[in-house]
C-alpha cells in the first residue's frame, strides 16, 4: 500500500508544480500588460500636460511602486512557490482543484488521503481500510492530474499585453520623441526642462574652434514650421542681438576672443542648448631686445636696445636678438634672402646672432601646430659701410733749399683716427732695375686725434739722404 500511496503523492506534486508554472506564466503576461499600459499612460500624460518636477516626481514613484508591487505578487511569489519556498497548497487543496476538472475522482482522492490519516487500527478493520485505499489508488492511476492545468488557457491574457506593445512600437516609429524624451523626463524627474520650441536652432559652423585673440563669426539658422523674426546670443550674463542675414539665417562676430567662451541662443522666448567656442593657443611674440657689440677699433661701448627693431649700425657690428615668445613651437627668422629656424626653449626664449655686413630687412614669425596663423614682426637694418680714412695733402718745396719740403693736410674718418705717419725710401739710380725692395722709413706726424677730422703740418728736409743725379725718392702719408 505504501508504494501505491507514494505514487499518488508524486502525481499530486507534479500537479502542484504545473499549477504554479501556470500562475507564473499568467502573472508574467499580466505584469507586462500592467507595466506597458502604465508606462504609456505616463508618457502621454507628461507629453500633453508638460508636467512640472512635482508632477513627474508623482509619476515616477507611482510607476515604480506599481512595478515593484506587480513584480512581487505576479512573478516573485509564484516563482518561489514553484521551488517550494514558503507556504504552498496542501494535498487536499490540490485534490479539490483536480476534482473541479475531474468530478469523478474528487471524492476518491480526498477519501484516500483521509483514510491514510486514520488513527492506528488493528485486526480486521485495518485490513479493510488498506484494501479500500489500494482499490481507490488503482482507480486513480489512469487519471493524469496535470491535465487539470492547461497552460494554453493563458493565451487569453495576450490580448492585454499585445495592444500596449503595439501602441508603444507605433509611438516609437511615428513620434519617437514621445518615448525617448518622455522616458528621460520621467527618469530625471527632479530636473528642470525648458519648453520645446516650434523651431530648431542649427549652428552652421562646422566646428566651434578659433585662435586666441582672433575674431570669430557664429552663424545660426532656424528650421521648422514657425520661425522667429529675431534672435540673440547670450554670453555670460550679457545678451547681444544677432544680425539677420536672411529669413532664416543670423550671425554674430565675437571680437578678440581671449579664452574658451560658453554661450547659447534665445529667440521667441525659447533658449537653445549651451555651446562652447574653444580657443586654441596662438603663437605670440611677446618681446625682444637687441644687444649691439661694436667693432673694437671704433672704441664704442656695447649697448642693449629695447622695444625697437629698426637699426642704424656700423658695418661689422655683432647683433644678438633675445626673443621671448608664448605658445610657440618654432620661430622663423628671415634676414634678407636667408631664412633660419629656431626652436624656443620651454620658457619661450630664443636667441639669434648675426654680424652686420650689409643693409637688409628682417622679420620674426612664430608658429605652432595647433593653429594655421602666425604672429610676425618686421624691421630694417641699415648698415653704415666702414669707409677708408680720407687724407688731402698740399706740398710746398723751398725755392732756395729744394731738399726742404713743407706739407699741409687734412685727415678725416667717421669714427676718428688713431695715427698718422710719413713714410719715405731712397732708391739709387744704379739699383732701380735690380728688383730689390728697399725698406721704408717712417716719421710720426702730429695731429689732433679728438673728433673725426684734423689738420696737420709736417716738415721734411731729407735728412740723412745722400742723393746723386738719377736717384729716386718715394714718400707718402699713411693714416688710420
Amino acid at each position: 500500500m505504501s508504494e501505491n500511496f507514494d505514487a499518488l503523492l508524486v502525481k499530486l506534486d507534479e500537479f502542484t508544480r504545473k499549477y504554479y508554472k501556470n500562475q507564473l506564466l499568467r502573472g508574467t503576461l499580466i505584469f507586462l500588460s500592467v507595466i506597458l499600459i502604465a508606462f504609456i499612460a505616463c508618457l502621454l500624460t507628461d507629453f500633453f500636460a508638460k508636467l512640472s518636477t512635482s508632477g513627474r516626481t508623482f509619476l515616477f514613484f507611482s510607476f515604480t511602486g506599481l512595478s515593484l508591487f506587480s513584480f512581487f505578487t505576479l512573478i516573485v511569489m509564484p516563482l518561489s512557490k514553484l521551488y517550494k519556498l514558503g507556504k504552498i497548497i496542501s494535498y487536499k487543496q490540490a485534490a479539490t482543484i483536480i476534482g473541479q476538472h475531474f468530478p469523478q475522482v474528487n471524492d476518491k482522492i480526498i477519501n484516500t488521503l483521509q483514510l491514510q490519516e486514520s488513527p492506528d487500527v488493528s485486526g480486521t478493520q485495518k485490513e479493510l481500510i488498506l484494501a479500500s485505499i489500494n482499490q481507490k489508488i488503482r482507480d486513480l492511476k489512469p487519471v493524469a492530474f496535470t491535465a487539470a492545468v492547461d497552460l494554453r488557457e493563458n493565451r487569453r491574457y495576450l490580448k492585454y499585453a499585445v495592444p500596449p506593445m503595439a501602441v508603444l512600437l507605433l509611438l516609437g516609429l511615428v513620434r519617437p520623441e514621445i518615448v525617448t524624451d518622455g522616458a528621460e523626463r520621467i527618469y530625471n524627474y527632479d530636473a528642470e526642462y525648458k519648453p520645446v520650441a516650434p523651431f530648431r536652432f542649427v549652428v552652421l559652423n562646422k566646428e566651434l574652434v578659433t585662435a586666441e585673440k582672433s575674431d570669430y563669426t557664429v552663424q545660426l539658422k532656424f528650421t521648422g514650421e514657425s520661425l522667429p523674426a529675431d534672435a540673440s546670443i547670450v554670453i555670460g550674463d550679457i545678451t547681444y542681438r544677432l544680425i539677420k542675414t536672411s529669413k532664416t539665417n543670423f550671425e554674430y562676430t565675437l571680437r578678440n576672443v581671449q579664452g574658451h567662451t560658453r554661450f547659447h541662443f534665445t529667440a521667441a522666448g525659447f533658449d537653445s542648448r549651451d555651446y562652447e567656442l574653444k580657443v586654441l593657443p596662438r603663437p605670440t611674440l611677446l618681446d625682444f631686445n637687441i644687444k649691439l657689440e661694436y667693432p673694437k677699433y671704433l672704441g664704442k661701448q656695447d649697448v642693449t636696445i629695447n622695444k625697437t627693431g629698426d637699426l642704424n649700425i656700423p658695418e661689422g657690428t655683432k647683433v644678438t636678438w633675445n626673443i621671448s615668445t608664448k605658445n610657440t613651437e618654432k620661430l622663423r627668422f628671415l634676414l634678407g634672402d636667408s631664412a633660419y629656424s629656431l626652436i624656443p626653449l620651454e620658457s619661450g626664449f630664443s636667441q639669434f646672432k648675426f654680424r652686420a655686413r650689409s643693409s637688409a630687412r628682417y622679420s620674426f614669425m612664430a608658429y605652432n601646430s595647433k593653429v594655421k596663423i602666425h604672429d610676425s614682426l618686421g624691421y630694417f637694418i641699415n648698415v653704415i659701410p666702414d669707409q677708408y680714412p680720407q687724407i688731402t695733402v698740399d706740398e710746398t718745396i723751398d725755392s732756395i733749399q729744394v731738399r726742404n719740403r713743407y706739407f699741409m693736410g687734412q685727415v678725416n674718418d667717421d669714427y676718428g683716427l688713431s695715427n698718422l705717419k710719413f713714410y719715405y725710401r731712397h732708391i739709387p739710380d744704379s739699383m732701380k732695375n735690380s728688383g730689390k725692395e728697399f725698406d721704408l722709413k717712417d716719421m710720426p706726424v702730429s695731429f689732433a686725434k679728438a673728433g673725426t677730422g684734423s689738420k696737420f703740418i709736417h716738415y721734411w728736409g731729407m735728412e740723412g739722404l745722400v742723393l746723386n743725379p738719377g736717384d729716386q725718392v718715394e714718400y707718402f702719408f699713411v693714416v688710420w
